[in-house]
């Protein structure tokens, strides 16, 4: 009798602890879940971060030209499949130097961010405008040949000409030149293109900045 009940609580004892240690086991494997589930989420949102630093300028969030260049390959890739034209415009904030020089570095960070801002603001949806370095920016033009590119041209320069930055209690007022080239099947590669468009853009800061010069 007495050894049944011996017998008995030792088994009663087997099963508690015996299911203790399923419960720990499944605690453990819950947490161990919970860490990987949030170990994944650290991950993707560095690995966001670093895709943004990679193809986004920090300082106006727009494109950076190295996103601007493979957007610019493939609507070429586009143009030739579906035969349209595009059209390619080159900004460049007209004397910058002078912002940074009298109202120092953070005045022209403010300005070109706003300068961005204005951009986006005076384009369609369809548009992929891109910094391309320093004070210089690009648009890209889909579906629009080169005498609609130079009207976007104009309206996006009318709107840069009025808009203002307030910097410390400073206005801040900015024009840009515009060259617009427009892209053809005629053309061999997008170098082609490009030094179309910057022929277009150096020609107007030469002819006195604060205008458009486009070329065919």
């Amino acid at each position: 009798m007495v050894k049944n009940i011996v017998n008995s609580t030792i088994a009663v004892i087997l099963v508690l602890v015996f299911m203790r240690l399923t419960f720990q086991m499944k605690q453990h494997e819950f947490e161990q879940r919970i860490i990987i589930e949030e170990r994944t989420a650290e991950l993707e949102t560095i690995n966001q971060r670093l895709h943004e630093l990679a193809t986004t300028d920090e300082l106006t969030d727009l494109p950076n030209r190295r996103v601007f260049i493979q957007s610019l390959e493939q609507e070429i890739e586009r143009a030739h499949r579906y035969k349209h034209s595009f059209s390619v415009m080159f900004l460049d904030l007209d004397n910058f130097k002078h912002i940074n020089d009298t109202l120092g570095h953070s005045a022209g960070d403010a300005a070109l961010r706003h300068f961005a801002s204005a951009l986006k603001s005076s384009l369609r949806d369809s548009d992929m405008p891109g910094r391309m370095g320093g004070e210089e920016f690009g648009i890209i033009l889909p579906n629009t040949d080169l005498k609609n590119g130079a009207l976007l041209a104009e309206r996006l320069r009318q709107n840069i000409e009025k808009s203002t930055v307030l910097y410390q209690g400073k206005k801040i007022t900015f024009t840009a030149s515009i060259g617009v080239a427009a892209y053809s099947e005629e053309m061999s590669n997008i170098d082609e293109l490009l030094r179309k468009v910057d022929e277009a853009l150096y020609e107007a800061k030469a002819e006195g900045r604060n205008c458009i010069v486009q070329k065919a």
